[in-house]
């Protein structure tokens, strides 16, 4: 009688083989690459994974953000993960099979993510996606071989780490319904990695037995449907046209932007960015009533104190009654978000805008310019190359009286904006503060611009006002 096999141990650690170390090599390097270059600077190029501009026609990050990391702790956790399931697929698929999973699955995570985010224009990286695809294909790989897949999991050294991380999936997947819950992670990005994995891996493992062919089929089909399925989605969902309403803001085209906006609110009345971007093209088109509506009804439905902020000023411009009672409000709850940020790396630039709009508001009230104008360098020292951050020192800068101050922060400003809406808003400010600084006909000249770049601006009447000074 022939003696039992034996069953491999699944997840044993195995000596990293030269496709894995490659990987490692490059990991690094483009880790070393994106510190030279700045989170900035990673955007303008387009290089991280940000759904929104996959949507819009700018899909080079669904391959480039696999490779990067912004924070150490993300780059070894990751490192240490292509370590050991990096090299367990490898030894399983071959080392050109593994380097191909990585990829792929990665994209296909990515590709999930665009589909499943609530969030889409937050910017995601690492390689953890392409990472889940190797266990996926590893244990896809490795079932597929077994004469009997159930004594591969029922072995106790198999079944133990196989129910640990069958229950970190199980949190991945309630993650995916509440935001809240580790948001800081990609869920989506590493289900469908593993997803994309477990596909790939019954199409790339030798086809020598009736069952593998039927599995193989299944993943396949598997693979289609979930893509073709969640591909569908973004088209009957709100976040795109949310997306594409906030393109059309960006680029002044105040009717696009209500066009937009409009349908997302359609399929979804409790959108926060919804409500705004319709508030604000209807602050443009003149349609004031309108505008407060819905700036009122984001400001119901955000927990924020950004939403109220916007509120705040809308009602600061048309002199409204409870104006000062607003802003209070939002002066508060962006005091209280600013205390509650965990003093860690991935706060910074979420303190330094809460600190931006803090300034900003006081200066749209002329109020506390003292407080705002700390705030507001704060977030300039930490945060340089913002144009939005030394917009806002201009303008603080302009309310003390400091005009050319002012006028050298706008310009700088002015000089970084890539949108249309943005660039025009600071240089209307710009063209004040050289009237103020006594540059009048440069002042005509960033006045013309401006009104060129977008002649329905919300603040061209106030600007043009104070240069008559009406």
């Amino acid at each position: 009688m022939s003696s039992p096999r034996e069953v491999p141990d699944l997840y044993c650690l195995q000596k990293p083989g030269l496709a894995t170390l490659s990987l490692l090599v490059t990991v690094v390097a483009a880790w070393v690459m994106a510190a030279s270059l700045g989170l900035a600077r990673l955007d303008q190029l387009h290089l991280l994974f940000v759904p929104a501009k996959v949507w819009t026609g700018r899909p080079e990050g669904l391959l480039t953000s696999t490779l990067l990391h912004t924070q150490v702790f993300h780059l070894l956790v990751n490192l240490l993960g292509i370590v050991y399931f990096g090299a367990m697929a490898e030894k399983s698929l071959g080392g050109r099979r593994m380097l191909a999973v990585f990829f792929v699955s990665a994209i296909f995570g990515n590709l999930f993510s665009c589909f499943l985010t609530p969030f889409p224009r937050i910017p995601s990286v690492g390689a953890s996606g392409g990472i889940m695809g190797f266990l996926g294909a590893h244990v896809t790989a490795t079932a597929l071989r077994s004469e009997d897949p159930r004594a591969l999991f029922l072995e106790p050294r198999n079944r133990r780490l196989t129910l640990v991380l069958v229950f970190f999936l199980i949190l991945e997947a309630l993650a995916l319904s509440q935001p809240l819950l580790l948001s800081s992670l990609n869920h989506a990005a590493h289900l469908g990695g593993l997803l994309g994995g477990a596909a790939l891996a019954a199409l790339l493992v030798d086809r020598d037995t009736r069952r593998l062919a039927r599995g193989s089929f299944a993943a396949i089909l598997l693979f289609l449907l979930l893509v073709g399925g969640y591909g569908l989605l973004p088209l009957a969902g709100p976040s795109y046209h949310e997306v594409l309403a906030q393109e059309a803001l960006l680029t002044a085209d105040y009717e696009g932007a209500e066009s937009q906006s409009r349908r997302a609110l359609t399929l979804s009345e409790d959108r926060v960015e919804a409500q705004i971007v319709l508030g604000t093209a209807a602050r443009g088109l003149g349609l004031m009533k309108e505008a407060e509506s819905h700036l009122r009804r984001a400001a119901e439905l955000s927990a924020s104190g950004s939403a109220l902020v916007i509120l705040a000023e809308f009602l600061e411009s048309q002199g409204a009654e409870d104006r000062l009672e607003v802003y209070e409000k939002a002066r508060s709850r962006l005091i209280s978000e600013i205390a509650g940020l965990a003093r860690a790396t991935l706060a910074d630039e979420q303190r330094a805008g809460l600190r931006n709009n803090l300034a900003w508001l006081h200066a749209v009230f002329g109020r506390n310019l003292e407080e705002a104008l700390a705030l507001a360098l704060r977030a300039t020292s930490a945060f340089p190359a913002e144009p939005a951050f030394l917009g806002t020192l201009g303008v603080v800068e302009l309310g003390l009286g400091r005009p050319s101050d002012a006028a050298s922060h706008l310009e700088r400003a002015c000089d970084l904006h890539r949108d249309r809406l943005s660039l025009a808003h600071d240089m209307y400010y710009y063209s004040l503060a050289l009237s103020a600084a006594g540059r009048k006909d440069e002042a005509d000249r960033a006045l013309d611009r401006a009104i060129e770049l977008d002649p329905r601006a919300p603040v061209r009447r106030m600007v043009e006002g104070r240069e008559d000074g009406s």
